[in-house]
């Protein structure tokens, strides 16, 4: 093969790379059993779903898998995250591409409620380890039908009690009782630390 040839073919192979990152294949389209397994009941489970979510440019799904204490540190509120990931995307071009990313490691740190979940991204021009830690969040809900009535943070200590085992939580607010059909109360894995150098 001549050079021109070759000069010809490695012009093409670029601009093909150049079209796929700025067409914004860096990360494929999740698919629906992605979307269903979606959750936070391990470490592990809420950082593959928060990869999904990056993956699917849904930010309003990444902002529920953050932890009280890091919305608290990007505003409290989603407009506060959006920044924060724009100024994230800056430093990081290949934050996209770590939806691609496989765990390849979940450590627990200290005597329990925190994990550092390690992943990888290989793929084109990016070959590169990150480390997301995770937190346990207690949380309380209260639904009337399909609607969330109220919901907040709070301790997840059940006691048992004459044979019964007894859940506490914060008494509502403005709904009634009466309106309740279901309550929600327990741990979940949420993030807390976002995108780490490995180390």
């Amino acid at each position: 093969m001549s050079r021109a040839t070759l000069a010809r073919a490695a012009r093409a192979n670029f601009l093909a790379a150049v079209l796929c990152v700025s067409g914004g294949c860096l990360a494929p389209r999740p698919s629906p059993d992605q979307w269903m397994e979606f959750g936070y009941a391990s470490p592990d489970a809420t950082v593959r779903s928060f990869l999904t979510a990056l993956a699917g440019d849904r930010p309003d799904l990444e902002y529920l898998c953050l932890s009280r204490d890091l919305k608290e540190r990007t505003d409290g509120n989603l407009l506060g995250y959006l920044v924060f990931r724009d100024e994230l995307k800056r430093q990081m071009p290949w934050l996209k591409a770590a939806a691609r990313a496989e765990i390849v490691g979940v450590e627990p740190v200290g005597s329990g409620g925190r994990a550092r979940v390690t992943a990888r991204v290989d793929w084109m021009f990016w070959d590169e380890s990150f480390v997301i830690e995770v937190v346990s969040d207690e949380f309380y809900e209260y639904w009337s039908g399909a609607d969330l009535l109220e919901d907040g943070y709070g301790s997840f200590a059940p006691l048992e009690r004459d044979g019964t085992v007894w859940f506490a939580a914060p008494a509502l607010e403005e709904a009634e009782l009466s309106d309740v059909t279901q309550a929600r109360q327990g741990r979940e894995w949420k993030i807390d630390s976002l995108l780490l150098p490995d180390s």
